[in-house]
Formats: structure tokens, sequence, C-alpha cells
């Protein structure tokens, strides 16, 4: 259903980030040290003028790596300025994420002796502003976003086998709403055009726009809401597509609500599903575009010390994209549609909270099951489809023993669609003073091996320690 505002990027779910409307005077400083050579540290500034304010952040992550060809070197930049408060506020945001790791396996198995190694290079810049009356609101935002991503199959010989790409989107999208006696209406469109260019993927282009319309209607002095919506997608590549959807609330009491949705999703082709072409990978530029039909119907009980949440849900998938072989000796994966996928199953949540010494306490846990019946699909010859997560348990306690000291346990129990299972338990201590904080956390204690996805061990027992000031 969230495809009718947030387009394709709804297919899998979608997350929208916001960052904080109101930015004050702070200044906040972090450093980490810990196993395998981590060293991370940040530097956050803030400061408010008379008529407008500006926060700053720096940050830095890099390690030798848990295993061999598994280090990095991360830095992210972060700038957000509000100007002309009083007046017409005006929001400019700007990002820059410089990465550069060695990706052991992450696109091979082991058995092919690459040494692999990527860099990528990430940036936004928005500009942004409000207007608003007593029943209307409009949000006109301009944005450009610019990726930079090399690949060297061989990080010892980049001769060898080497991916550049670059990439170019820039936009503009104006959301709305308005209020009257009849319940909320929401709209906006936004039309923006990407371009790449690459040694492997080419140079291409493709002009996109996306309009979306829907309406709150309430009932029962509140205690019903419904809003049906519509998303109209053009793709220059794709042409247009339509997307309902309806979402349902109950409030059945002061604590309890029920709700519900359906709709339609989609995902078109990325460039690299299209054209990618390498030694076990194959591009496929027939493929068509991604659509599902979702349902989703659950329930939120929240009190003041116990809160629960359940929802059943399930998708009916067709087009999807996966990797396939021709046969089990083949070695290369083409892009194809996969026939129809049906993906179904459920979500529990629960928290409950407690005091001992009058220090807060909190116990919780979630399950969650999820069931892909991907139909005519034979699983040995398809690399990503059938190794999802089937089975989830994450149990956490949160606990305060002294006033100024605090802790976390976490535990988790995965087990995945091709039948492996692990076991992973976490563990944190906070110890707060007036002006700074320090951790310590420890992951992966009893150094489970698991593999989450492809064909990457994940990392093995290792510890934290951090000291945070701020002021």
């Amino acid at each position: 259903p969230a495809a009718r505002v947030f387009g394709q990027n709804a297919f899998t779910g979608a997350i929208n980030i916001v960052t904080k409307k109101r930015l004050s005077n702070t200044v906040s400083a972090n450093i980490e040290a810990g196993s395998f050579g981590q060293l991370n540290g940040s530097l956050t500034v803030g400061k408010e003028f008379k008529n407008s304010a500006i926060i700053a952040h720096v940050g830095v992550l890099t390690s030798d790596g848990y295993r061999k060809n598994s280090d990095y070197n991360n830095y992210n930049y972060f700038l957000k300025g509000v100007f002309n408060k009083k007046q017409q506020p005006i929001e400019v945001v700007a990002t820059f994420f410089d990465k550069k790791f060695g990706a052991q396996n992450f696109y091979t198995p082991e058995a092919y002796g690459f040494n692999e190694y990527e860099e990528t290079q990430n940036s936004l810049l928005g500009v942004s502003t409000t207007f608003k009356t007593d029943k209307f609101k409009i949000t006109p935002r301009a944005y450009w976003k610019r990726g930079q991503d090399i690949f060297l199959l061989k990080r010892d010989d980049p001769s060898f086998y080497r991916n550049l790409h670059i990439t170019n989107k820039a936009g503009v999208e104006v959301n709305a709403a308005y209020t009257s006696n009849y319940g909320i209406t929401g709209f906006g469109i936004d039309v923006s055009r990407v371009a790449i260019s690459s040694n492997n993927l080419g140079d291409r282009d493709r002009k996109m726009a996306n309009l979306f319309l829907e309406h709150r209607f309430k009932f029962a002095e509140g205690a019903i809401d419904i809003t049906p919506g519509i998303a109209v997608t053009y793709f220059s590549d794709f042409k247009f597509h339509a997307f309902p959807g309806l979402d349902l609330g109950i409030v059945v009491s002061e604590n309890l609500k029920v709700y519900g949705n359906l709709g339609v999703t989609y995902r078109i082709p990325t460039y690299t599903d299209l054209y990618y072409k390498d030694a076990s990978t194959n591009g496929n530029p027939d493929l068509k575009p991604e659509e599902a039909f979702a349902q989703e119907i659950g329930l939120k009980y929240n009190s003041k010390r116990f809160t629960s949440s359940l929802a059943f849900f399930n998708r009916d998938a067709t087009n999807l994209i996966d990797y396939v072989r021709t046969n089990t000796t083949d070695s290369k994966y083409t892009a194809t549609n996969i026939t129809k996928v049906n993906t179904k199953g459920f979500e529990l949540n629960t928290a409950y909270r407690f005091k001992i010494n009058n220090l807060n306490q909190m116990v919780s846990f979630g399950y969650n099951f999820l069931d892909d019946d991907i139909l005519d699909q034979n699983k040995d010859l398809s690399r990503y489809s059938l190794n999802t997560l089937k089975h989830q348990f994450i149990t956490r306690f949160t606990s305060k023993l002294f006033k100024n000291i605090s802790q976390n346990i976490i535990y988790r129990h995965s087990e995945r669609a091709i039948g492996t299972s692990y076991n992973v338990w976490d563990a944190s201590v906070n110890v707060a003073f007036k002006s700074f904080n320090l951790t310590v956390t420890a992951n992966n204690i009893f150094d489970a091996a698991y593999i989450e996805s492809g064909f990457v061990p994940m990392p093995p027992r290792s510890i934290l320690l951090g000291v945070r000031y701020g002021f």
C-alpha cells in the first residue's frame, strides 16, 4: 500500500527518513575502538542563530577486517541548515558518504579465488520549504543525487576486471495536504531524470514521474478511519502503471487498535538487472517490472506497562526478478522473471515494562514467520530467492541496576528457508556521567558461525569500547 506514496521503493517495505525540524546548540563527540582494528569516531556540532540554524556531522569508521580482505574505511558527512526562519523558512540538506572496503565473496564464492574490492561514493543535495495555512500545507523540494561505484574482481590486479558506474538523479517534488470537513486529502508529484555512465552497463538515462492521491475519511468520532489512494507512475522505458491501495484503522478501546491494508506494489528492473555482465552473471534487457498484491491485517495494544502488536500478511507477486541458471552444472546466472511467488507470514512483538528499586526495566520479544512459495522454480537453480529468513525470534532485556548504569542483552535465533539456523547473543553496558558516556558492546558473544546472505560469513565474536562526550 505504501507504493502510492513512496513509489517502487515500497515493493519490499518503505522507510521514510525525516530529520529533526528543530535544530539547537549542541556539541558531541564519540570515539570507539575494538576487535579487528575497529576505530570509529564522530563529531556533531549544532548552532542556532537569530534567523537561521545549522548542524554539521562528520563520522569515520575503519577496521582491518575480521577475515581476509574484509577491511574498510568509511567516511560520512552531513550538513543541514534552516534559513529565513522568521518568515519563509528554507531548509538545505547535504550529505556525502565515501566507502572503501574489501568485498571478499560479496559476489562470487570462495572457490573462485577472487579478491574483490569496492569503492562507493554517494552524495545528496536537497532544498525545500513549506507553505502553510489553517487548512492547506504544501512542501516543494528540489534534489540532486550522485553515486559512483568502482569494483575490482582482483584487488591486486585492477586491469583484470574493473567496473565503474556513475549515476546522477535530479528531480523536483511537491507534496501537499488539505484538511476539510470530509477528512484529509494528500496528493503529490515527483518528476525526475536519472542517468548512468558505465563501462559495463553503457550510457543510459530514464525519465520518471510519480503522482499520488489519497484521502482519509474519519467516522464514529474518529474511531474509524479509511484511506483509499492511488499512484500513477511513468517511466520512459516502462511507460505508465497505476497502483491503488486502501488502509483501514479501527480504535476498539483506549488501548487497542485494529488495522488492515491492501494494495498493489511494484519495482522496475535496475540497470544491473537489465544489462550487467560478468563471468558468473548475465543481465536481461527483456525483463518486466515486478508486481505484487499485498494484504495485511493486525492489531496493536498499548498500555502503561505492556505493549503488543500482531500482524498477518500475504503477498502475491508476479514477475519477481531472480538470478537463475539453466542447470546445476552451469556457473552463469541470468536475470529472470519468476512466474509467480506467494509470500505469507505473521509478526508478533511484545514488551513489558516494570521497575526494580524504582529503576526502569524492560523485557521484549518478537517472532517473525515468513513462507515463500515459488511456483515452477527449481531451488537448485536459483541464486537468491529461496535463501530467505523463515523463522526469527528476538528477545531483549534492558535493565538498570544502578541510576547511571544500564545494560542490554539480546538473543536472536534465525532459521533460513534452506534449513540453516543459528543463535546469536549480543550485550552492551552503558555508564552515564554528567557530560559523557562510557559504553562496552560485545557482539556474537558465543562465536556463532553463520551466513545471512550470499557467500559472506558474518563476523565472529567482537568487543567495542566507546566514549561519548556532549554538552
